[in-house]
């Protein structure tokens, strides 16, 4: 199999999922509400189920569901994907002089489909990769069997909620595959990520600094404070910049 979507999904969201027939999906499935039975008959039920893999977990954790997904997948190319995205027909016809020219690509998407963005064409390095969030992932089977998986104590439903994104990328550039940023987009996704809101929790602000400390080492703390200098203006509109201040000071002078 060349390509592969990897889509995690959670409870009854599955029935929202806009299955695209021009591709082949790998689908795992957290179910907390006992209701498996039910989700397996309607996955059953669709049409285009040859090319769906399905996969019921019962554990509870984004980056465990995307790592599932990594482990089962045997396609050369996947691309990782979230439950409420609307993907483009002709997508793999436009990344497919690329693929094969890079160890992962960062696909941009729009946020409604009169959205327009002008990102970039660039190669990927461990700074301007902080942006390419998992939706934008299209990682290839080296990749892949190489084991670098998710960081399970970050992202959604997990003890850090967000920065499981940056962490997995660097991991990937640290190790020395070669990413490429391009220039259009390949779905349409609602423009929230699970890290846009840092600040509105001691936890959400806190994860920021863990995240640093994972991808940048001793050097974090410099990184969480130039991190706090650019969002500045952003916490005093909040009024949560001297609670950033005291978060970073605890956190880092112990």
């Amino acid at each position: 199999m060349k390509f592969q979507i990897l889509l995690s999904t959670m409870n009854s969201r599955i029935f929202d999922i806009d299955i695209n027939g021009n591709y082949n999906y790998l689908i795992v499935h957290q179910i907390t509400d006992g209701n498996e039975d039910a989700y397996q008959e309607y996955i059953n039920s669709l049409e285009t189920l040859n090319d769906i893999e399905y996969i019921q977990s019962f554990d509870v954790g984004l980056s465990k569901s995307r790592n599932l997904a990594l482990d089962s997948s045997r396609a050369e190319h996947v691309w990782i994907m979230d439950d409420d995205t609307k993907i483009f027909d002709d997508c793999y016809d436009n990344i497919s002089q690329y693929i094969g020219l890079y160890d992962f690509l960062s696909i941009d998407f729009l946020s409604s489909a009169y959205d327009v963005k002008n990102t970039k064409p660039c190669n990927l390095n461990i700074i301007n990769s902080a942006g390419v969030c998992s939706i934008k992932m299209i990682l290839s089977r080296k990749i892949v069997d190489s084991k670098i998986r998710f960081n399970e104590n970050f992202g959604l439903g997990s003890q850090y909620p967000s920065g499981e994104e940056y962490i997995f990328i660097s991991e990937i550039i640290k190790r020395g595959f070669k990413g490429y940023q391009l220039d259009f987009p390949g779905c349409i996704h609602p423009d929230e990520t699970s890290g846009q809101d840092f600040f509105s929790s001691d936890i959400l602000l806190k994860t920021k600094f863990m995240m640093f400390d994972k991808v940048f080492g001793s050097y974090g703390m410099i990184f969480s404070m130039l991190f706090l200098l650019k969002k500045s203006l952003l916490l005093f509109r909040h009024k949560r910049f001297l609670n950033s201040i005291n978060l970073f000071k605890s956190n880092y002078f112990k």
